[in-house]
């Protein structure tokens, strides 16, 4: 554990330094900004944020995000400094920290493009128009079709923006350790870019299920099990267990490409 501990403070020291963590904030910014150019009708944030979700330029969001850190082992690799971390611990904390970073850095870009998005707009439009028929009308319905509905309710915008980021944000970590994971096998940088887009539009077209939707899981916190804590809890668990897959494929992939340099 210490020498988890000691490997993610270097892994998060390089990410905050890192220019393309800061790039991948901006990219998750302007994709928000391009997008809302085509619901100009939109009365409130509320609105904007729901109806570009349907837009297909939304779907950048996770190449955006997953090229914060997606790209750190195989650079790594590349450039021989794995050998001199793995010589201070070991392979499997390493590579954990690695992981863990990449998902946390992919999960803060969407957080943080989202929240800025949300910053911009409020200077012009109102968080959400309770006074608008239409807009009172679809925050009712989305109080008990989202999993954060009873912030809707209270009108706790920031925080409603905030959670839903997050839980785009987890589907985002779960793509960037897809495309960690894939960069390492073909021993290329650009599956960091384009394979979180190819999954996802795999994910969204083979999955028909309303249950395991992951539109309707991730992308509109839905409130599939018709409780919004056992929803949320659900999502949780399915972005664990495939966080927990996508790390152990990853290091399993890393220890035989260090036993090959080996050999």
């Amino acid at each position: 554990m210490h020498r988890m501990i000691r490997y993610l403070k270097m892994d998060f020291y390089r990410l905050f330094r890192s220019p393309q963590f800061y790039i991948s904030i901006a990219g998750v910014f302007l994709i928000y900004m391009v997008s809302s150019l085509q619901s100009v009708g939109s009365l409130s944030v509320f609105d904007l944020f729901y109806f570009i979700k349907f837009f297909s330029l939304i779907i950048v969001l996770f190449a955006c995000s997953s090229f914060a850190y997606a790209n750190s082992l195989l650079e790594d690799w590349e450039h021989g400094f794995y050998q001199s971390a793995v010589l201070r611990g070991s392979l499997k904390s390493y590579v954990y920290a690695k992981s863990a970073c990449c998902f946390c850095a992919a999960v803060l870009s969407i957080i943080m493009g989202t929240m800025c998005f949300v910053f911009v707009q409020s200077l012009r439009i109102p968080l959400a128009d309770p006074e608008e028929a239409y807009g009172m009308m679809r925050i009712v319905r989305e109080q008990e079709a989202e999993v954060f509905g009873c912030f809707l309710q209270r009108q706790w915008m920031p925080v409603y923006f905030l959670l839903s980021s997050m839980v785009i944000g987890f589907l985002a970590g779960i793509l960037a350790l897809a495309a960690m994971w894939l960069s390492l096998v073909a021993k290329n940088r650009m599956f960091a870019m384009c394979m979180p887009i190819a999954a996802y539009y795999i994910l969204v077209n083979c999955i028909k299920d309303d249950m395991l939707s992951i539109n309707g899981m991730y992308f509109f916190s839905g409130n599939l099990l018709s409780d919004p804590l056992l929803s949320f809890g659900c999502t949780v668990f399915v972005t664990a267990c495939s966080v927990s897959i996508f790390m152990v494929l990853i290091y399993r992939r890393m220890r035989r490409m260090v036993r090959g340099v080996k050999r």
